[in-house]
């Protein structure tokens, strides 16, 4: 619980940057490429802190999402249009597969 805590809180600095709230860090964030895509970012945050269980594929996405600086279409702006779609893919990968099926 504690790596998915820590996953979430670097998901919440992105989401403050995006929404001006706080002053640019020096990762190099893609904001414009990612500020239409506050609400997903905001919702893997959520999944992430939730008391619910998560599939270890799932953090690992998000992982990687966040970890990236080279490949992530977080921070590379050449693959803004892959940005929705993985962030989409990591928060359905979140969810135990007995729950995306209900």
């Amino acid at each position: 619980m504690r790596h998915r805590r820590a996953l979430a809180r670097s998901l919440e600095q992105i989401v403050r940057e995006l929404e001006g709230r706080v002053l640019p860090s020096a990762v190099p964030l893609n904001r414009a490429g990612a500020r239409p895509h506050v609400d997903l970012v905001r919702a893997l945050e959520a999944r992430l802190r939730a008391d619910e269980p998560v599939t270890p594929r799932g953090v690992l996405l998000v992982e990687e999402l966040l970890s990236d600086g080279y490949g992530s279409p977080l921070y590379d702006r050449e693959r803004v249009n892959d940005l929705r779609p993985a962030l989409e893919e990591s928060l359905a990968a979140l969810e135990p597969s007995k729950r995306r099926t209900h």
